[in-house]
């Protein structure tokens, strides 16, 4: 199979060419060649490739392409291998040297500089977890905040390997950290299947039976969401509700300058509103 960039064909041909990705001005695929997989980055394949790879990224410049990759062979039904650890990431073709005994969807920050992924066996972090997923970089790849599982049955976040004090009962879900990673803001659901947010290691005092994901202002000052509770939705800003709500609600939206948000919403007559309101009306 022959890919194709800006209407030419290449000259390399590849068993299989599938995921295509777009960024900056780069574009990335998987490809698989002679059982072999890996990526194909501005119409050049990975001077490497990989017995087998899969959750293919390129990163939002368009510069870095990382995959996770079985690293060695395994024979059938050997336990103590796999248990060893086969697998790994590669970052523009060239694997990690640790492996692990599963790794998956990786994250690169904005500067192209740092690569996290979920990963079972063993963990970059000094301590140990019984799960992490949804890792978070912040813009300039200085904070790393990932939801974790310090013990069987409960749920925190881990900033940079060091875990909140506040724990989830059932799941948290929706990690968001801001611009600067000074906030960073979770859903977390407890024992009675009701929603709340936690901000910094402070949980709400509200819950509902649903909520959007949180946003957080391009300043870190606000986060907001969604909420429904007895069947009437509203949006929450920093722990306190709007003063209507509706029949539905969709997320808010803040503006850039971090001093209105955008409330959207169907009333009851079946209007779709759109409506503007300082962020003062939260704070007071």
């Amino acid at each position: 199979m022959a890919g194709r960039i800006a209407g030419k064909a290449m000259e390399e041909r590849f068993g299989f060419i599938w995921r295509t990705t777009f960024a900056g001005d780069s574009i990335a695929a998987a490809i698989q060649n002679d059982m072999r997989y890996g990526m194909l980055h501005n119409g050049q394949p990975w001077k490497n490739l990989f017995i087998n790879a899969n959750s293919f990224v390129l990163s939002d410049s368009g510069k870095t392409t990382v995959a996770c990759i079985q690293a060695e062979e395994m024979a059938q039904a050997d336990i103590k291998k796999f248990q060893e650890g086969i697998f790994s990431v590669a970052v523009n073709g060239q694997a990690w040297k640790n492996k692990f005994v599963n790794t998956w969807t990786p994250v690169i920050s904005s500067d192209d500089q740092q690569v996290a992924v979920h990963k079972n066996g063993h963990l970059v972090w000094p301590a140990a977890y019984g799960q992490l997923w949804q890792p978070q970089f912040n813009a300039d790849g200085s904070v790393l905040a990932t939801i974790t599982s310090p013990a069987y049955g409960k749920w925190t976040v881990c900033v940079n390997d060091k875990a909140w004090n506040t724990t989830a009962d059932r799941m948290l879900a929706d990690l968001a950290v801001s611009e600067d990673g000074k906030t960073l803001a979770v859903l977390g659901k407890d024992a009675q299947d009701m929603w709340t947010v936690i901000v910094n290691d402070c949980p709400w005092t509200g819950s509902y039976e649903m909520t959007s994901p949180p946003v957080i202002s391009s300043d870190g000052a606000y986060v907001g969401i969604s909420a429904e509770k007895n069947g009437r939705q509203t949006i929450v800003v920093n722990n306190k509700e709007y003063s209507r709500d509706f029949v539905q609600v969709w997320e808010p939206a803040f503006s850039p300058t971090n001093d209105k948000v955008l409330i959207r919403a169907l009333d009851d007559e079946g209007n779709y509103l759109r409506i503007v309101e300082t962020l003062k009306t939260f704070t007071q």
